[in-house]
């Protein structure tokens, strides 16, 4: 198996042929809310937690899972 490895200075080191295109992500639409307070989230990649100042997502399938305030800022705006 490949590993994908970061070097000295944190940056990620490719030590194995891959040829990178640009892709958008596609425009979706999800319903949010602002934490309070810490939660403990039953996600499909198992039991993540959401703190204080994060955003609870449910996602296009019905799935909840927590996300920073500075990457849900950068990825999502309100409609």
């Amino acid at each position: 198996m490949n590993k994908i490895i970061r070097d000295k200075t944190g940056s990620p080191e490719i030590a194995f042929n891959v040829t990178f295109k640009q892709y958008r992500k596609k425009p979706v639409v999800v319903f949010a809310a602002l934490l309070d307070e810490p939660v403990e989230i039953e996600t499909l990649e198992g039991t993540m937690t959401g703190n204080a100042g994060d955003y609870l997502i449910c996602g296009v399938n019905g799935e909840y899972y927590p996300c920073k305030p500075d990457i849900f800022a950068k990825t999502y705006e309100a409609i």
